[in-house]
């Protein structure tokens, strides 16, 4: 009898992708989460430090840059958690996962379409920061 419920409990448990996909998430979690506040923080910063000329300040020219090079690590980050989310919703290690039918089949999904998303826009606002003048 013990055997039979120790099975059943084992048959039931959810399979894991693993530890490391488990702190890859929370990393690109993280790095995502502070990247897009540092993009937009910056941007606000360069709107704010706005001359009244065509030209930005000095001041809000550095601002735009670090805009753009925070939103370049949210692209990174962001392509991070969507790698890391195909891994631990395929419930196998990330070598495992990166399988074209898994990953388009995880693109479809509300989390992969908004992570991809996600993505777009900054690299939408990477190169609006770069470009400002």
């Amino acid at each position: 009898m013990r055997a039979t419920i120790r099975s059943l409990l084992a048959q039931a448990s959810m399979q894991d992708a693993g530890a490391g996909t488990q702190a890859g998430l929370w990393i690109a979690r993280l790095g995502n989460y502070a990247a897009l506040t540092a993009t937009v923080g910056l941007l606000l910063a360069a709107v704010v430090l706005l001359g009244r000329g065509e030209r930005l300040s000095p001041a809000a020219t550095t601002a735009a840059r670090r805009a753009a090079a925070a939103a370049t690590v949210w692209v990174g980050s962001a392509l991070a958690l969507f790698t890391f989310g195909v891994s631990n919703a395929s419930a196998r290690p990330l070598p495992g996962a990166l399988r074209p039918e898994i990953i388009a089949q995880f693109a479809g999904t509300r989390f992969g379409t908004a992570v991809l998303a996600q993505a777009a826009v900054a690299v939408t606002a990477a190169v609006i920061a770069a470009r400002a003048r």
